[in-house]
């Protein structure tokens, strides 16, 4: 994209020259404006290069590392994609205790370094976590507890595609992990969020969970019992060895009263037979092993251009989780071209994500996923 796209510049090959001749641009245009830059993860080295030339024209910087970014709907494997505000959201970076009882007092200084407008109905916090933070569901209610439907809730999070940890969020100062960066968006609606996961009738129980940790599922090893409904519902066999190639295809659902379905991806095995999933798992959950999308099923697709078709946004900013890709494979990449070409009419930029936030309806109570797409009306 060329200086003149104003707003949204991406550049495959990291410049030194061309950044500081983009970020003087904006810094000169607008005093007050900020950028907001994503950083695919094969391009880590280049933060420093943001940060150094922000400074140089005092420009305001925030952004994050991502495993691939979204690209008018192609996945790019290195780059950065810079978004340009004319004038700067409020915004914090904060460092986290990753102690639930911990949890209300993140919150707090959180939400207290925002320009919150309590009379404002149309505002959205936008939140991009570390995916290593191991707690940030009750981060969400803690936030939500603080400063209830006030805004629209959405978000992401960022970190390598390896869940391995790393520093992943940035300002112009700053380049940390085990944090979260938070933005408050003014007259802004908020986003869409879909997974199109479908459930069997049968339902089993949590019994014993830390955290993202699920330790016992009916009183027994969670592995045996994951293992068990993957044979009995879609006879498929999933050993210790087959795991890691078998489990992104076989999530967990948490199923909620109100009927939303959280999904949840094992990453990891112990050797006690405990499964490590991306988000925390209530004690006492009710749960279920899931469907996973058919390749050939445009279903999530379809829900989310009815919502956004018809917004006045020319970017929708968009998130597709990077194991909803591992999971279809090149049928990720059909949904997201399927996706910019029904939406011609717009551009679809945004980033591979390591799970997803999202209200449970517009200005609702904000939820944690797995495996699912957000899309947000941008500019």
């Amino acid at each position: 994209m060329s200086l003149n796209s104003n707003k949204i510049i991406y550049l495959e090959q990291i410049d030194t020259a061309k950044i500081n001749k983009v970020f003087n641009h904006w810094a000169v245009q607008y005093p007050r404006g900020g950028i907001l830059a994503f950083v695919a993860e094969r391009s880590l080295d280049s933060v420093d290069d943001l940060q150094e030339q922000a400074n140089k024209v005092s420009c305001t910087l925030i952004g994050a590392v991502f495993p691939e970014l979204i690209v008018e709907g192609k996945l790019k494997k290195q780059g950065i994609l810079l978004f340009h505000f004319e004038e700067m959201h409020s915004h914090c970076i904060v460092s986290l205790s990753n102690n639930t009882s911990e949890a209300d007092k993140d919150a707090s200084y959180m939400t207290t370094c925002l320009d919150i407008d309590m009379d404002d109905e149309e505002q959205s916090l936008f939140m991009i976590f570390d995916s290593m933070v191991p707690n940030i569901a009750s981060l969400i209610d803690a936030i939500y507890l603080t400063i209830g439907d006030i805004v629209n809730y959405m978000g992401i999070n960022a970190g390598s595609e390896t869940f391995q940890p790393m520093n992943c969020l940035f300002d112009n100062d700053n380049f940390i992990g085990n944090a979260v960066l938070v933005m408050l968006l003014k007259q802004h609606r908020g986003a869409v969020l879909e997974h199109g996961y479908t459930s069997p009738e049968s339902s089993i129980s949590a019994t014993s969970t830390t955290g993202n940790r699920i330790s016992s599922i009916d009183w027994q090893p969670a592995f045996d019992v994951y293992k068990e409904l993957a044979q009995k519902h879609y006879a498929i066999e999933i050993t210790k060895d087959n795991f890691y190639e078998n489990a992104v295809h076989f999530p967990i659902g948490i199923m909620r009263m109100d009927g939303e379905m959280l999904v949840r991806i094992p990453v990891a095995l112990d050797d006690d037979g405990s499964l490590h999933c991306v988000g925390e798992v209530p004690e006492n959950s009710v749960l279920t092993l899931l469907k996973a999308v058919s390749p050939d099923s445009s279903k999530t697709i379809d829900v989310l251009v009815n919502k956004v078709a018809d917004q006045p946004e020319k970017t929708i900013l968009t998130f597709y989780c990077a194991g909803r890709r591992m999971h279809l494979g090149d049928a990720a990449i059909k949904e997201l071209t399927l996706l910019q070409n029904i939406l011609s009419h717009k551009n679809i930029m945004g980033a591979l994500s390591l799970g997803e936030i999202g209200g449970s309806k517009q200005g609702g109570y904000p939820l944690f996923h797995n495996a699912a797409l957000v899309s947000i009306p941008w500019m």
